[in-house]
């Protein structure tokens, strides 16, 4: 699978750390042009291939993709309790 670069994400789009938001730096016909917040749940779509912005954010200031992210027996205690809270 092929990834994004750090140099390939610094040609389409800038960074402020600052205020956790990403900038298209080309304008595009359908794409948002303000500024992008970093947060949990939100994709930014380049080259046709959807990022997670917190991998993004993590790519531009280390140059490399955080390690995978895995989900502790403990985390799915809470998961499992709203599941049974809502009967399934």
């Amino acid at each position: 699978m092929h990834r994004l670069t750090k140099a390939q994400l610094e040609s389409v789009l800038s960074y402020d750390p600052d205020t956790n938001t990403f900038q298209w730096l080309i304008r595009k016909r359908g794409i948002r042009q303000g500024p992008i917040k970093v947060r949990r749940s939100r994709y930014i779509t380049i080259d046709g291939r959807k990022h997670a912005t917190l991998d993004l954010a993590h790519l531009w200031t280390h140059g490399t993709y955080p390690e995978p992210r895995r989900v502790q027996r403990s985390d799915m205690s809470d998961v499992t309790g709203v599941l049974k809270h809502h009967g399934k």
